[in-house]
């Protein structure tokens, strides 16, 4: 198994930066490779869309058999950072849906509460707790609609499916519908 290892990144009709985005891919998503064709993949995500990603957007399945725990970002962006503080700043920002293998929880100086994630490069990157949510937490229909409301501003993306580059119809119908029923 395969998994997603850049924050966002273009699944493409055809094996070409120029080919049309037909979705798109996020961090730690589960991938099926269906074939290679030099520095492509054709790829199935696990919501059954087909295209083709460049390799350097796909890992091995980086997820530990045993993590402390499987969680998923639970806000619109999660910053990731080199050490349990925001300072000197994040390393990558993950979008809303993100799921995630913990590896140790941690408490800093200040007594916030810090989650050490397993990633493609074996770095160690940490997130606030506060920025997840189980990996199967289903949110209600009032706060989907608060969840909603939160997007009127991002762009319209065409096979957008993130909270940090932007969305298109069915990508975002499909995100509020996964929040509903992970």
């Amino acid at each position: 198994m395969f998994r997603a290892a850049s924050p966002v990144a273009s699944l493409r009709k055809t094996p070409e930066n120029t080919s049309e985005q037909v979705s798109q891919t996020y961090f730690g998503e589960k991938l099926h490779v269906v074939e290679k064709q030099k520095s492509w993949s054709h790829v199935e995500t696990e919501d059954g869309y087909h295209g083709w990603l460049e390799e350097r957007h796909i890992a091995s399945d980086y997820f530990p058999k045993d993590p402390l725990l499987s969680c998923r970002i639970g806000t619109m962006k999660a910053h990731l950072y080199r050490s349990p503080s925001i300072y000197p700043g994040p390393a990558l920002s993950l979008a809303l849906g993100s799921p995630i293998a913990v590896k140790e929880r941690v408490v800093n100086a200040k007594g916030e509460e810090w989650f050490s994630i397993s990633t493609p490069t074996q770095e160690d990157l940490y997130l606030l707790e506060s920025d997840t949510c189980p990996l199967y937490y289903t949110r209600t229909p009032e706060e989907c609609l608060v969840l909603a409301e939160k997007f009127l501003h991002l762009p319209h993306t065409w096979g957008g499916r993130s909270s940090l580059d932007g969305f298109d119809c069915s990508g975002f119908v499909q995100m509020i519908y996964k929040e509903m029923a992970p």
